[in-house]
């Protein structure tokens, strides 16, 4: 064991705090396998994923994102990744604010969220708000509907976004987001942080 790590266990921090500082000790080769779940550091968030193949000559690995189309493949070095280990860890955080949200329509705030979409990594253009309401309804504009919340984050919806699904996160900082996808195409997906 490392002192780092002993040192995080006698102070008594919570199991996340110490699995996280573990698995930022893992060599980066030991990442790089085929097959293995792995986090993907992504504009500032970090996302699952699995190693499809690699390390190749420069120790990049080509890794495919959980829930997203093989368009959203790539080559990542391992200073992007991090183990499945502290993926983990983060879920199971006692704070409030990392938490993941829990199944209740109360668990995504209400309030407006900017939705925008990404192209090559560039913020593209700014779609539209979507306006969460406290009674398990939403709006777009004069259009609306209802959304279920299940464990997990897991967003379904009726009415005008009927063909969309929806994953609600709350990111660093402790600001939430709803992250879509229309007609289960990852290229029509949207990124939604709620507006302050």
């Amino acid at each position: 064991m490392s002192k780092r790590k002993a040192l995080l266990l006698a102070v008594g921090l919570p199991l996340s705090v110490t699995a996280l500082a573990a698995a930022a000790e893992a060599p980066a080769s030991a990442l790089c396998v085929k097959g293995r779940a792995v986090s993907v550091l992504y504009g500032g968030d970090w996302y699952p994923a699995k190693v499809l193949d690699g390390p190749d000559r420069m120790g990049t690995c080509l890794v495919s994102y959980d829930g997203y189309g093989s368009n959203w493949d790539e080559w990542v070095n391992a200073k992007r990744m991090r183990s499945a280990a502290a993926r983990q860890a983060q879920t199971v955080s006692t704070d409030p604010a990392t938490a993941p949200a829990s199944a209740g329509s109360d668990a995504v705030p209400a309030g407006k969220y900017g939705c925008y979409t990404f192209d090559n990594g560039q913020l593209n253009y700014a779609y539209t708000d979507v306006v969460i309401q406290a009674d398990g309804r939403y709006a777009v504009g004069d259009k609306g509907g209802r959304y279920t919340l299940s464990d997990g984050g897991a967003m379904r919806f009726t009415g005008t976004m009927a063909n969309a699904t929806g994953k609600f996160t709350v990111k660093n900082g402790g600001k939430p987001q709803i992250d879509l996808v229309f007609n289960g195409d990852a290229r029509a997906s949207m990124s939604c942080p709620k507006a302050r």
